[in-house]
Order: structure tokens, then C-alpha cells, then sequence
């Protein structure tokens, strides 16, 4: 097996005559040529397909380079692209789920400028520790005793609002199992399919062959599976345009912590707006007087850069308070009302139909499925969430297949037999 001797661009131009359309690639990787041909194997950048069409000119064997295989033909374009892919997979590993469809140079720089909003938020709380502590605390309050009161718990606070924040950007939000994949026999026959019934058909014969716990169905009554991940997805699940794969519960992509809201890190979320807020109300609180006392001298005798500090964390902090105020109120409601922000917008749809209420519990049971029913373990930042991201206790249960008890006539007692449904 060579490469292909022809230029990228050309390979990437390169259309086979009646067999231009279908020949499917998901990232770099042939996952399923339609009706005719299959994919064998992957090497390096490298496809090869065999196609049994007695009637294609390039039968029996395909050579085809991968369009998104990078070009490494300058030697230190080549160092800057392997760096750039290492730097990437320590990324991942740690967490942060960012699959830009750019590649090589332009990859690195479309995920370096996703960062930008993270550096901003890490600069404004490095530079209000300054301030706070240096500025106000040591140079400003006389008295000792008020001085560590102040500090103890201005590093309480901002101890648990860096943990919950940094938790939220480097835990992974949620990976779909590899058992929700399809095939390429079964993406051919879903897709070749020009019947919405037979399409309808195949998909729920798919999940009953694997076993798959999925309820929620599409507007038309089938079984959601998403294209461009080749998957089923698990109920609540949706595909990420910004990450490019598919997330459990997802709730919504968040650029200040450059990675997806889902069901791991939904709980940390929640918890970094609520120690925002605090720590925004907190440092505005704490030095309102002083915030007071240099605005007059400001505005008699002009003040030092001391003071300024101290003026512009009081705005700072002030504002910051506003807007996370009703973010936090908002996502305090969602949780309450078990709705992800997607869900909020559009109502997950069961069999019975679109119910915007149909994953509620009672608040009391919908509080414990983001944050446990653990006391302890309730506002720190450790992962105590209910379940696995694939199957979620309902209101209604009309899916007797699955087991799931009652009928769709039954409404189960809110905060009860939902609760202990949760695995």
C-alpha cells in the first residue's frame, strides 16, 4: 500500500466517476462507502477501499489518500504540526473535549483562540488576588483582627470558586459508548434508505438488536441518531457544532470555559456560578467602605495607585455580581424543573409526544439527580450526580418494552418512584 503520488489539493479534487458521492469520511477515517463498496483499512493517512462493483473502472482496490491527512512536506512544518498534535492530545486527556475541523497549523490556532475567553477570566481573578489581598487587606485595613477575618474568608471562597471553575473546564462532559455506534452496514442501509417509514423501521430494529435504552424520538416518531457521529443517541444527548461530537445531556457549550456543559460536569457548572456569585458579593461587600472613603479622596485630591485598585474591584466585582445573578437564578430554575437549557427551548419528544415536564421528579428528587442526596458532598465540587448520562427516570413511563413499569396513564409520585429508578 503506497501514497498516492499526486498533491493534497488534487487528492482532495479528486472525484471517482459514479462513485464520487459515496465514499463517507468522519474525521480523516472512511466509516462507510454506499452500497457497493466497504472499507477495509486505515493506515497512516493512507485508505484503501475494496469495492465489489463489477462496473467501477478502478475495481478491485481503491487507492485513497485521506483529505484531512496534513501536508508534511517541509521538515519544520512537520515538527510544528506533531507538536501541535501532542500539545492536543494532552488536552483531550485531561479533559477538555475540542475537535476543530481545521487541522495541522490552522487547528492550532482556531483551538489556541478558544482559549482566549479562559485566559481572560484567569487574568481578571489573578488580578483581583492582587488587589484584594495586597492592596486592600494588607495596605489599607489597621486592624489585625479584621484583616484575617477578611483573608480567611476571601480564600475560603475563592478556593472553592477556582476548584468548582477549573473542574468544569477540564472534565470531559460526557463520551457516548461505544456500543450506541453504528456500523457502516447499518449507516449504509439508514441513509440509503428513501423511505421515512423503512428508515423508521431499521432504526428501531437497530436499538432493539443492540439493546439500546433510548425512549426519546425525533418530531416524526423515530429514533434519533446523529450523522455526522454515526450513533444513536442516548436520551438527552446531543451533537456539539463547536466540539464536533456528540455529548450525554447536554446542556450547552460554554466559551468561558472552553468546553461543553453535559452530564460530568454539570454539577461543577452550577457550583462555579453559585461561588462566582458569592465571591463576586463578597469582595464588593468587603470593600465598599474602603470603596467609599478613596472615592472621596479621588474626587478632593486625586489618589494613588492603591486606591484605584481598590476603585476598579469594586466595579469589577459589582458587575460581575449583576450578570451571574441571573444566570445562576436561571440555571437554579432549570435544575429544579430537571431541564437542560436545549430542553428548555424544545421540548424532548417521548412516544407519547413533545412533554417539556416529562423528565421532572419533584424538585426535591430533581435537586438530588444533579447534586446527590449525600449532605456533604451537596456544595463541593466533587462529581455525586445520579445515574449514568444514558437512561433517565421519567414522569411518564410508556415504554413497555423497556420495562420501565406503569403505563402512560400512571403519574408516578413526584420525588418517589422516579427517584429510586435513578441508577
Amino acid at each position: 500500500m503506497t501514497r498516492n503520488s499526486e498533491s493534497p489539493l488534487k487528492q482532495r479534487q479528486k472525484r471517482f466517476s459514479g462513485h464520487s458521492e459515496q465514499v463517507r469520511y468522519r474525521r480523516g477515517v472512511v466509516v462507510g462507502v454506499r452500497r457497493v463498496c466497504r472499507s477495509v483499512t486505515v493506515q497512516c493517512h493512507t485508505v484503501t477501499v475494496h469495492c465489489d462493483c463489477p462496473a467501477c473502472p478502478r475495481a478491485p482496490v481503491l487507492g485513497l489518500s485521506c483529505p484531512r491527512a496534513p501536508v508534511l512536506g517541509d521538515p519544520c512544518l512537520s515538527v510544528l504540526v506533531l507538536a501541535c498534535r501532542a500539545v492536543k492530545r494532552i488536552i483531550v486527556r485531561m479533559g477538555c473535549v475540542d475537535i476543530s475541523p481545521y487541522r495541522g497549523f490552522c487547528g492550532a490556532l482556531v483551538s489556541l483562540f478558544k482559549w482566549v475567553p479562559v485566559i481572560v477570566i484567569s487574568a481578571i481573578v489573578s488580578w483581583s488576588y492582587y488587589a484584594y489581598v495586597a492592596e486592600l487587606c494588607i495596605k489599607n485595613v489597621e486592624s489585625d483582627v479584621v484583616k484575617v477575618i477578611f483573608l480567611v474568608g476571601y480564600h475560603i471562597v475563592i478556593t472553592l470558586f477556582l476548584a468548582s471553575y477549573w473542574r468544569t473546564v477540564w472534565t470531559r462532559p460526557g463520551d457516548i459508548p461505544k456500543r450506541f455506534r453504528l456500523t457502516a452496514d447499518e449507516l449504509d442501509s439508514v441513509e440509503g434508505s428513501e423511505d421515512a417509514e423503512v428508515q423508521k423501521r431499521l432504526l428501531e430494529q437497530i436499538v432493539i438488536d443492540k439493546d439500546l435504552p433510548v425512549v426519546m424520538r425525533t418530531i416524526q416518531g423515530a429514533v434519533r441518531y446523529c450523522e455526522k457521529c454515526a450513533i444513536v443517541k442516548p436520551d438527552r444527548a446531543h451533537h456539539c457544532s463547536v466540539c464536533g461530537t456528540c455529548v450525554l445531556k447536554m446542556d450547552h457549550h460554554c466559551p468561558w470555559v472552553n468546553n461543553c456543559v453535559a452530564f460530568n460536569n454539570y454539577k461543577f457548572f452550577v457550583l462555579f456560578l453559585l461561588y462566582g456569585q458569592l465571591y463576586c458579593l463578597y469582595v464588593a461587600l468587603t470593600s465598599l467602605k474602603y470603596f467609599l472613603q478613596f472615592w472621596k479622596d479621588v474626587c478632593t485630591a486625586g489618589g494613588g495607585h492603591g486606591q484605584f485598585h481598590i476603585l476598579f474591584l469594586f466595579f469589577v466585582s459589582s458587575m460581575f455580581s449583576i450578570s451571574l445573578m441571573s444566570l445562576l437564578g436561571y440555571h437554579i430554575h432549570l435544575v429544579l424543573n430537571n431541564r437542560t437549557t436545549l430542553e428548555a427551548f424544545r421540548s424532548p419528544v417521548f412516544r407519547r409526544g413533545p412533554d417539556k415536564e416529562g423528565f421532572s421528579l419533584g424538585r426535591r428528587a430533581n435537586l438530588a439527580e444533579v447534586f446527590g442526596d449525600e449532605v456533604w458532598s451537596l456544595l463541593l465540587p466533587v462529581f455525586s450526580s445520579f445515574g449514568d448520562g444514558l437512561t433517565f427516570p421519567q414522569r411518564f413511563s410508556d415504554d413497555a418494552e423497556l420495562g420501565c413499569g406503569p403505563g402512560p396513564g400512571t403519574n408516578l409520585r413526584q420525588g418517589e418512584a422516579g427517584l429510586a429508578t435513578i441508577t
